[in-house]
């Protein structure tokens, strides 16, 4: 056994995973590991390391074959539509790929069958997701709570950022101190009129007006348990993976922008926030600028009234939401 499949190996703990995620990058670039790493997408072990290398925020196009005959096997074709699955390569890239597995026999029965596997996979994916939900809320907080075994189509995640952001009840000078600079960053704000899309350049101008405010942010944020920066790494994850991300709130726009400045929500653009005050019709906006979407709701399920095939989560779920379903 070669240094990069022992190391693959150390991979399955996942303490060791997380602690050593730099070194890993670094590791799996070197021209050697990546020829170790495409035997390994050619084998048995293929989805298991394909994820190790995702939680890595590995450069797949680093481990993209030239499609030599002794790749053209079922596990490579199953790596390379994984990777078109979760998006890291496109549409153009698998049928090109596909061209060089069409010398295989039965290639049109081995692209089904490939996925097939993978929607099974998903499908009981999802059924851990429901049995995680379930019993969580024991069937009472969301009895009817259900997960749709359908994974086609494109996502909407939209999250009541409410009680995210919400710092009244706590008893800290720290968090007080950044009540306070939210107010300094809304009153800055308010300078403006927000009424359209064009106003990129004054929000960033503010945006960067406000970064020495950092410090601060990271005091709350490890106060709270990195309840901020934990709910904002997932956010990153579901964006890179094509899913559109919108947050709404019942305070107004200003507010709202506001706290994405200073919680350093940096990817969420104005065009993305909502103040849904009057839900009904806010919601029915965003719904129908969506329409044909799989929409996702992570919040507090009595301010959401909608249920024409809408997931409702508690916004602590993004989390295992983002693992399970997209993986």
């Amino acid at each position: 056994m070669n240094k990069v499949s022992e190391i693959i190996e150390r991979c399955k703990d996942k303490t060791y995973l997380n602690q050593n995620k730099t070194f890993l990058k670094e590791l799996f670039r070197q021209r050697k590991s990546i020829d170790c790493l495409k035997n390994e997408l050619n084998g048995k072990r293929n989805y298991f390391v394909l994820n190790i290398l995702e939680r890595i925020d590995y450069d797949f196009h680093l481990i993209i074959p030239t499609l030599e005959k002794k790749y053209i096997t079922q596990y490579m074709y199953a790596s390379m539509f994984w990777l078109y699955k979760k998006a890291y390569i496109d549409k153009k890239q698998l049928e090109k790929i596909q061209e060089n597995f069409r010398v295989m026999k039965n290639f049109t029965k081995m692209f089904e069958d490939t996925e097939n596997h993978f929607l099974m996979f998903r499908i009981e994916n999802d059924r851990k997701l429901q049995k995680i939900i379930k019993e969580d809320y024991n069937n009472k907080t969301i009895p009817n709570i259900k997960i749709l075994p359908n994974f086609e189509g494109e996502y909407v995640f939209i999250l009541n950022v409410d009680s995210l952001f919400d710092l009244g009840g706590y008893n800290d000078y720290d968090i007080d101190d950044a009540k306070e600079m939210i107010s300094r960053i809304k009153h800055e704000f308010s300078k403006f009129n927000y009424t359209n899309e064009n106003d990129s350049y004054n929000i960033n101008r503010i945006r960067n007006k406000f970064h020495y405010s950092t410090m601060l942010y990271n005091k709350v944020d490890r106060i709270l348990n990195n309840k901020f920066s934990k709910i904002y790494n997932n956010i990153l994850q579901v964006k890179r993976k094509g899913v559109d991300i919108k947050l709404v709130s019942e305070c107004t726009i200003l507010q709202l922008l506001s706290e994405i400045t200073f919680f350093r929500y940096e990817t969420i653009s104005y065009e993305d926030i909502y103040s849904v005050k009057d839900k009904q019709e806010e919601y029915t906006k965003i719904f129908i600028k969506n329409k044909g979407k799989r929409i996702v709701i992570f919040g507090e399920k009595d301010k959401i009234e909608y249920e024409d095939k809408v997931y409702y989560i508690d916004i602590k779920y993004l989390n295992i939401f983002n693992k399970i379903i997209l993986e």
